[in-house]
């Protein structure tokens, strides 16, 4: 696998290995699962993926289906990220304190982009 991502669930595997060579089998787990929260139930609304009920964990065929939606996601478009994860927040109604820990795991990532250790 080259270290070149060209859509968003290439971006979202590179960071899962990078993850789970630098965490605990158990911080690993946590992070990934946080981070598909973010994804599949924040950004993803925005770039046309949709669910019937979006309190209720989602199914194997909604994960495949979101899933296909990111890879269908350019690298360009990911910069869109932020802004598609505010709107989302405000269109479901999320709470405060989800925000926060959704703005933690954002620094996180972005430290670790901009450090060069995820790619």
């Amino acid at each position: 696998m080259t270290l070149n991502p060209k859509n968003g669930l290439k971006v979202l595997e590179f960071y899962y290995r990078f993850i789970d060579g630098k965490t605990s089998i158990q911080q690993a787990g946590r992070i990934k699962n946080e981070t598909n929260t973010a994804v599949f139930h924040y950004v993803l609304p925005e770039f046309g993926f949709e669910r019937d009920d979006y309190s209720q964990k989602m199914t194997a065929e909604e994960t495949n289906a979101a899933k296909a939606v990111l890879k269908g996601i350019s690298i360009q478009s990911l910069s869109k990220m932020r802004g598609s994860i505010q709107r989302s927040f405000a269109k479901l109604k999320v709470s405060p304190s989800r925000v926060l820990r959704s703005s933690r795991a954002e620094t996180r990532v972005k430290a670790e982009m901009l450090a060069g250790e995820a790619f």
